[in-house]
């Protein structure tokens, strides 16, 4: 009883983002994983425990650190969060 987690890295001019720095943590217990964006600005988390509420954060170098928070995940589901750096 799995989900997923992906998004896009994006600027706001549209140019994906590669290589950032992307954490997924499941905030009650604070078990914590970690992804780089590919060359397309794509990150994707598989295999992601049900429940939460979980913590997903991007540390994009020179710009800051960017959070989608208290999100749950329910079986089977493909939560999308695209995040946009300004």
């Amino acid at each position: 009883m799995t989900a997923c987690v992906r998004g896009i890295i994006k600027t706001q001019s549209g140019d994906p983002v590669s290589g950032t720095a992307v954490k997924l943590i499941h905030e009650p217990t604070g078990s914590a994983f970690a992804k780089t964006s590919d060359f397309t600005g794509a990150y994707q988390f598989e295999s992601v425990r049900v429940g939460g509420p979980y913590l997903l954060s991007v540390n994009c170098e020179g710009k800051g650190v960017f959070k989608r928070d208290s999100f749950n995940l329910k079986i089977d589901e493909t939560f999308v969060h695209d995040f946009l750096i300004e």
